[in-house]
């Protein structure tokens, strides 16, 4: 099993009641918190970016990335898809330029083949539930796929015009019209799987885990399926891990705070009762051989004839 969450950000405004006029998306916060920059750039004190990277971007961008997110919030359509993001947890276990690697065979599938403009990175930090690194690759990118066709910035984001390219803006290209429809989560997932699968089996197929206190080495690859299509699939009985709802991890109430804990404490128990159960039969046949090289040693040392 992997994280890999994906999400469209869609322009809107709306006014309060002293008639101020805020916004509830933007691609331009959005890209700031992705590269650490502006109003994000105190990051965490352990917290290392691995990996930065933009691409497919329009000639008038040059090299102010920011530029183009910025007119996307002022030019898209009201409504209209601003930007789509992506989070994907990377493997841990193998080294920071394998896992550069892995995001650029990533940002190929999703964003170049279709060249999407995309701005990417990789972060790198403790988890909360402990001190292990957590690396994950956060991707945005907008569904206006280049087509050759110099636009200024205004027209760029104006609707596509069917009968004359040139004289609209840059198509959309949505999951409609890649042929997903409502299977775009579901081909999103199957995407990360094999790229993630593909740079295990280069470089680190198998990993050890410690399971009831024996140090276990067991496959290393990942499963896109959910827990209760893997528990049919494999015969295995996982229990749901759930999600840390982000209120709870800032807030300073005592009630919450407590609720932090608990679920904490459940997160921990449940992660470890998969892993003894996803790896059962791996940890079964290690405690076999490590029963059998404990038989064998015993043999060896009674029938040694080498006198006290």
């Amino acid at each position: 099993m992997f994280f890999a969450g994906l999400k469209h950000l869609t322009k809107s405004t709306y006014l309060t009641q002293t008639g101020r006029t805020i916004k509830s998306a933007s691609a331009q916060a959005a890209y700031h918190y992705l590269t650490r920059t502006g109003q994000f750039s105190q990051r965490k004190s352990n917290e290392v970016i691995e990996f930065e990277q933009h691409g497919n971007m329009p000639s008038w961008v040059k090299l102010d990335h920011a530029n183009f997110w910025k007119t996307a919030d002022l030019y898209e359509r009201e409504k209209g898809r601003i930007a789509t993001t992506v989070v994907i947890a990377l493997p841990n276990h193998i080294r920071p330029e394998q896992r550069i690697e892995l995001s650029q065979a990533l940002i190929q599938e999703l964003c170049d083949q279709h060249q999407f403009p995309y701005s990417a990175a990789i972060h790198r930090h403790a988890g909360s539930l402990s001190d292990i690194d957590q690396p994950h690759l956060h991707i945005m990118y907008s569904e206006r796929g280049l087509d050759g066709i110099e636009r200024s910035p205004e027209q760029f984001f104006k609707q596509w015009n069917r009968k004359a390219p040139e004289r609209g803006g840059t198509r959309k290209l949505t999951a409609d019209v890649l042929g997903y429809g409502r299977d775009h989560i579901e081909v999103f997932r199957e995407i990360v799987e094999q790229q993630i699968n593909q740079i295990l089996k280069k470089y680190a197929p198998t990993k050890t885990i410690e399971i009831k206190g024996e140090m276990v080495e067991v496959p290393s690859l990942v499963s896109r399926l959910s827990t209760k299509d893997y528990n049919t699939q494999y015969g295995k009985a996982l229990k749901e891990v759930p999600m840390i709802p982000p209120y709870l991890m800032y807030s300073k109430d005592e009630d919450d705070m407590q609720e932090l804990d608990e679920l904490k404490t459940m997160i921990q128990e449940h992660r470890r009762f998969n892993i003894e159960e996803m790896y059962s039969e791996y940890y079964e046949a290690h405690m076999r051989l490590k029963a059998e090289k404990q038989r064998h040693y015993s043999a060896s040392y009674f029938d040694d004839p080498s006198p006290f």
